[in-house]
């Protein structure tokens, strides 16, 4: 009798489990979603938007289309609380941010309408790891040197500002930012013109796209790099916690850094039925695994390294754990960045 109990809860399980699925698709079929980018056109976060906007539907039942709106401003702030607060909750619009934004809930909290722990976080088709470079000529040509020798880095803002300053704060270390730069490529351009000497926060993927041939070339140097762990393009480059002396340092730094981990993510309403949030999820993780999709990112000079949903919230979760002392630490050095 016990066996056919389970057999006939099996069953229903099944039957259940397809019966969501047929619901999802009857829900997306025809529908045209929306990813909201948190950032202006042209730049990276909405060029992975694109590739994405290509592909996501193919993998969701019902195959939806989709459409890219650009909603910039406040470090994705603006796009986040619209996502999360305006935008319907029925699983149609997502979200393509900034992951400063759940860092953003711990130094802004009344500028952040939302609670990242509760957002349906659905994956990254990349994650980032931040570097520190420095130009052929420039005095400083090691991390160590960081210490005490200043390096001019010229600064857009963003990374390029908030992660040397967090070093210069945190470890002690002697960037010396030059700010005003209207993008990083007028950043870049006076840094070979000879005005600065380095980047004090760039992406990796960034400069293999763009200028990977300086550093293959001996012209520009990798000192530093900002990830959590090693970066097998860069095993030989210094993390930035590699050397934090004492557990309140380090502490500070991983609440700073860990985001690079959580990717360029992609994110819905905390109110979207479970079922929908679970075939974005699945879908997610079909595409980045997609033939198809790594070709079209491969001709798109896109790199692809994706992080899972499920994984991103557990990183959300671990940051917004952090001492409040922790916080404090940091909020005159990047919480007001």
């Amino acid at each position: 009798m016990n066996s056919h109990r389970a057999a006939f809860a099996s069953f229903a399980f099944l039957i259940a489990g397809a019966q969501a699925q047929a619901d999802v698709a009857d829900f997306y079929r025809g529908k045209q979603m929306k990813i909201v980018v948190g950032s202006d056109a042209g730049g990276g976060y909405d060029a992975y938007a694109r590739l994405v906007a290509t592909h996501l539907g193919n993998f969701i039942p019902g195959s939806p289309s989709f459409v890219v709106q650009n909603m910039p401003g406040v470090g994705s702030l603006i796009a986040l609380n619209y996502v999360a607060n305006v935008a319907p909750k029925d699983g149609t619009v997502i979200g393509a941010i900034n992951p400063t934004a759940v860092t953003m809930q711990l130094f802004h909290p009344e500028q952040s309408k939302y609670d990242a722990a509760k957002l349906n976080w659905l994956g990254a088709p990349i994650t980032i790891t931040y570097i520190a470079t420095a130009w052929k000529d420039a005095q400083v040509q090691k991390a160590e040197q960081l210490f005490s020798t200043e390096l001019i880095v010229g600064s857009a803002g963003g990374a390029s500002l908030t992660l040397p300053l967090l070093v210069n704060g945190v470890l002690g270390m002697k960037f010396k930012i030059i700010q005003g730069y209207k993008s990083n490529g007028a950043a870049f351009l006076a840094m070979e013109k000879g005005e600065t000497q380095g980047n004090g926060g760039d992406a990796l993927n960034n400069l293999k796209a763009v200028h990977w041939d300086l550093v293959r070339d001996n012209k520009l140097r990798i000192i530093l790099s900002y990830g959590l762990k090693r970066n097998p393009d860069i095993p030989d480059v210094p993390m930035a916690i590699d050397f934090a002396k004492t557990d309140q340092q380090r502490a500070a730094l991983r609440l700073a850094l860990s985001n690079q981990d959580i990717g360029w993510p992609y994110v819905t309403a905390p109110d979207v039925p479970a079922e929908r949030v679970e075939a974005l999820r699945g879908a997610f993780e079909k595409m980045v695994q997609d033939a198809a999709f790594l070709s079209d990112a491969k001709t798109r000079k896109l790199d692809i390294n994706p992080a899972k949903g499920a994984d991103q919230l557990a990183l959300v979760k671990g940051i917004l754990t952090t001492p409040r002392a922790v916080v404090e630490q940091l909020r005159p050095i990047i919480g007001d960045q």
